[in-house]
């Protein structure tokens, strides 16, 4: 299996192919059916958790995404779930204090959480972020703000995503920390809304090839209900 596409790696497919191959357990990707794009511009808009917390789904053409802002609607819609460690939200907290700083040429905050003999000094950590900015500013336009979309469990620990919102489109920086909550990676990467597959009449499923499985999200009647391993969670949709 290859791929010549740089952003559709085919790593995760080499895995669901190895367990289709010795017989393990495997998700394959949802039937898509056909939907109109009224029946999608209808879906569009923006929901809300109790905690402040919001999922946006957009409609282009015949395709529909989703946008998930803040720890509550982040985690749902990863996994399903809606309930989170208590630490996350600290690590929220502090992956936007950094992120924050770097914006504004203070790596103070960066290299407080990067700990250890391998890490570098503030000079080469100023350098880097200053290319990483002014890459950014030339791709995207002037910044215009940036806001944590959420915290969620990985194999390699929790994983913190950051969303620089520009003119023209938006990036990403991730970060994953150790046990002690010090940044132990970090990804800059191009912000990418998460596709729904349309799998019935008012109905869609989120899926990862690298992790299987999906969750179920129901439009109806003005509100969004998301099918969760605790029940159905319904949001209603904000003016």
């Amino acid at each position: 299996l290859a791929s010549t596409v740089a952003e559709v790696t085919a790593s995760p497919a080499v895995q669901v192919l190895g367990r289709i191959a010795f017989g393990a357990p495997y998700d394959l990707p949802p039937t898509r059916v056909a939907v109109s794009a009224t029946e999608l511009t209808a879906a569009a808009g923006t929901y809300r958790f109790a905690d402040g917390s919001r999922i946006t789904l957009r409609a282009t053409g015949e395709k529909i995404t989703a946008e998930a802002v803040g720890q509550q609607a982040f985690i749902a819609l990863a996994s399903g779930d809606t309930a989170s460690p208590p630490r996350f939200a600290a690590l929220n907290a502090r992956a936007l204090k950094i992120v924050n700083g770097q914006v504004k040429g203070d790596v103070g905050p960066w290299l407080a959480a990067r700990h250890g003999p391998d890490a570098p000094d503030s000079a080469a950590v100023a350098k880097r972020d200053s290319t990483l900015m002014a890459d950014r500013r030339n791709r995207f336009g002037e910044l215009r703000g940036v806001e944590v979309l959420g915290t969620q469990r990985s194999p390699d620990g929790p994983r913190t995503t950051v969303r620089l919102n520009f003119e023209r489109g938006g990036a990403t920086t991730i970060f994953t920390w150790t046990d002690d909550g010090d940044i132990d990676d970090v990804e800059a990467r191009p912000y990418e809304p998460v596709e729904l597959v349309p799998v019935g009449n008012g109905e869609y499923r989120t899926f990862n090839l690298r992790t299987g499985g999906g969750v179920r999200l129901g439009v109806a009647q003005g509100g969004l209900s998301l099918v969760t391993p605790g029940g159905a969670i319904r949001l209603e949709r904000t003016p």
